[in-house]
């Protein structure tokens, strides 16, 4: 009985037909998702895994940028011995080298994004006639609840979440076709590639998918349509060679399970999966009640293939991510997708029983929100890509490298930390900019009232740091801190002799970089104190030319002037 009904792919009434002008509002929607996310990403800059990747390309081909095939090839064996073997990647890498239109990527992000919508009303609506109004519903529910803030939109970083979204989404829309009756052998074969690229495009979603499918296989006790097989065997090809690259599994195996983390952070960027948690628990009460009046044959919702292989992809997601990178917010997206289209199938039959012009007046209103909100997201990011040009155009034209400016660190919380900013206090994007331009340059970004100092000064912390005979406080001069963490306060900043800095990552290489994070206790002298703070040294040039580091709290709240520093972590350089 259970398996009939979980074959059972669309509820009684399902099939009409979608009126002429729900279609019209449909694609209208899908047209103005795609405008949405394609301007926003237009005025995304290339920050952090944009250049990492192209930095990988130029190792892989002796340092050479320009784009071919065969250094393509050359990239891909390199990536996938060292990191992983993602088909969003190579896609990504092959329109970033061929020096393709910044719209080009753009468009791809604003089509991933609005065929995400798509899909997942196609996947979730009871009724065809209810597409319009549940596209609208994922898409404000996808706006205000998925873990969008710390880059997500940058550029690889979209690559590698809205595109794989969008596909695995279509690939279970397929399935649920294939379930309900068979495909002309063209559109099989079509399906068939599709599947494959499904399969290759990102381990992290075609995982769970495949443990979905083998759930559902295992509850039909293998009895599934012939098509349902080549499919899906097809799929477990491309998931297998993406999971098969040695540099991902080297990566797992460096990963550190049960650090410490931040349960704020988490639980923030993890909405979805919280409401799920708490609709499953007010569910299942519901449940019981019934059954204790003697109701349990009632059954109010039936379980449809897509539903159980929706849900275990959610269970295993959930159990990977929150196992290896529960901070992560393109980790956490994949739990907050497989999340959303649970919940959105437990609440399937909800919806319907409302009266129509209640729910259609509720869809008018979240559609004006999600385009208002976006509206002030997007006109935040386009003040944030001029500035960006503005720090590129300085660094081109200053002779170290260096730009003494104030930028945008902290962000409105009304556009919920959507925008890309920051990035010139990431690792990430300061080690992989200065190398994707090597030359004698250190490129960084530091507070302007560092351009005032001077070679003297800069001796004058040296002798200081090495305990030489002139190391007493002299005015106006940067003022050593207790702590016994080497580090100079000047004016509000602070500073440090120049040191080698490395990082060793996860393939075992001890690289020297431009900047790198620390822990660090701040005691401020108004008395404030912080303990374990992130923090960034950034390695930047003087107006003479002498090297010096930066030391940045990664929080906004950290700030000067200080009485004293000290690590909380000690660098091992």
């Amino acid at each position: 009985m259970f398996s009939e009904k979980l074959y059972a792919t669309l509820p009684p009434g399902a099939d009409r037909p979608l009126s002429p002008g729900g279609r019209l509002v449909c694609w209208a929607g899908v047209l103005l998702a795609a405008l949405i996310y394609a301007l926003f990403s237009l005025h995304v800059p290339y920050i952090g895994d944009d250049y990492a990747l192209p930095v990988d390309w130029m190792t892989a081909n002796g340092g050479v940028k320009e784009f071919s095939w065969p250094r393509m090839w050359n990239f891909t064996a390199y990536l996938r011995s060292i990191d992983n073997c993602r088909l969003d990647n190579f896609v990504f890498m092959a329109m970033r080298m061929a020096l393709l239109p910044k719209w080009t990527l753009a468009l791809v992000v604003g089509l991933s994004g609005a065929f995400l919508i798509l899909g997942a009303g196609q996947l979730c609506s009871p009724r065809r006639s209810d597409l319009p109004l549940v596209m609208i519903a994922f898409w404000g529910w996808m706006t205000f609840t998925f873990s969008w803030p710390f880059g997500t939109m940058g550029i690889d970083n979209s690559f590698n979440v809205l595109l794989p979204s969008a596909m695995t989404v279509w690939f279970l829309v397929l399935l649920r076709r294939v379930a309900s009756g068979r495909l002309p052998v063209p559109v099989l074969v079509a399906g068939g590639v599709y599947a494959f690229l499904c399969g290759w495009i990102h381990e992290g979603y075609a995982v769970p998918v495949g443990c979905g499918l083998g759930a559902w296989a295992l509850l039909r006790c293998f009895r599934m349509p012939w098509q349902w097989w080549i499919l899906t065997a097809v799929f477990a090809a491309g998931a297998l060679w993406v999971v098969s690259a040695p540099g991902l599994w080297m990566r797992f195996s460096s990963v550190s399970v049960g650090a410490p983390v931040n349960l704020k952070t988490v639980l923030t960027l993890s909405l979805p999966v919280v409401v799920l948690a708490g609709l499953a628990v007010v569910l299942m009460a519901c449940r019981i009640r019934k059954c204790a009046l003697g109701g349990c044959r009632d059954h109010y919702w039936h379980p449809q293939a897509m539903d159980v292989v929706v849900a275990m992809a959610f269970v295993v997601s959930a159990v990977i991510v929150f196992k290896s990178s529960p901070s992560n917010p393109r980790a956490l997206w994949i739990c907050n997708l497989f999340a959303s289209l649970t919940m959105f199938g437990l609440l399937r039959t909800v919806f319907v029983r409302w009266p129509a012009t209640v729910v259609k007046c509720l869809a008018g209103v979240a559609l004006l929100m999600i385009v208002v909100f976006y509206i002030n997201v997007i006109r935040t990011q386009k003040r944030l890509w001029d500035e960006e040009q503005e720090i590129e155009r300085q660094m081109a034209e200053s002779e170290t490298g260096t730009v003494y400016r104030d930028y945008t660190i902290a962000m409105s919380k009304l556009t919920l930390l959507h925008p890309v900013n920051a990035h010139w206090r990431t690792t990430l994007h300061i080690n992989s900019y200065n190398d994707f331009y090597p030359g004698d340059k250190v490129f960084a970004v530091v507070p302007p009232v560092l351009e005032s100092l001077t070679a003297e000064m800069v001796d004058w912390m040296e002798r200081s740091s090495n305990g030489g005979h002139d190391s007493h406080e002299r005015p106006g001069f940067p003022a050593k801190l207790s702590g016994g963490a080497d580090v100079f306060a000047y004016g509000d900043e602070l500073i440090m002799p120049d040191r080698r800095m490395t990082m060793t990552y996860w393939t075992g290489t001890e690289t020297e970089v431009a900047s790198r994070g620390i822990k660090c206790d701040y005691e401020c002298a108004d008395g404030r104190r912080f303990d374990s703070m992130e923090s960034v040294q950034i390695r930047f040039r003087t107006r003479d030319g002498r090297s010096l580091i930066y030391i940045a709290p990664c929080h906004v709240k950290v700030t000067g002037p200080y009485n004293s520093v000290s690590y909380v972590e000690t660098p091992s350089n």
